[in-house]
């Protein structure tokens, strides 16, 4: 003859090893969604260096081309003086312009090494 104890204990056994399966699919579904949203943060966080590194790239460029563009700047609003020193030069030693460039080029670099030279005795 069945024990009715017997038989609930069975059918208590079985419910909780349906809702032991139950929590396991369920448990098993956020682990997925975690290390889904564990992807995503991941890929987000190296998009995010990736966008920082670029973006620093890009501040040295610009710093490189506006430092750039200063020294054409500078080198462009000498050429008056340089065309006026050359035709000086031509004027009074009757060289070739050519050879008055080369001349007020060695006189720059001249100056340049005099420079160089005082700021060491400072």
């Amino acid at each position: 003859m069945p024990d009715p104890k017997l038989d609930q204990v069975m059918l208590d056994v079985k419910k909780a090893a349906e809702v032991s399966k139950g929590a396991t699919a369920d448990l098993t579904e956020q682990l997925k969604n975690a290390e889904a949203l564990k992807d995503i943060f991941s890929s987000i966080d190296s998009t995010q260096r990736k966008m920082l590194a670029t973006e620093l790239e890009m501040d040295e460029a610009l710093s490189r081309s506006k430092k750039s563009v200063s020294e054409t700047k500078d080198a462009l609003d000498k050429v008056p003086s340089v065309l006026k020193a050359a035709q000086a030069i031509q004027e009074k030693t009757g060289k070739s312009y050519q050879d008055a460039l080369e001349t007020l080029k060695k006189a720059a670099e001249e100056t340049k090494k005099h420079t160089a030279a005082n700021k060491a005795l400072l």
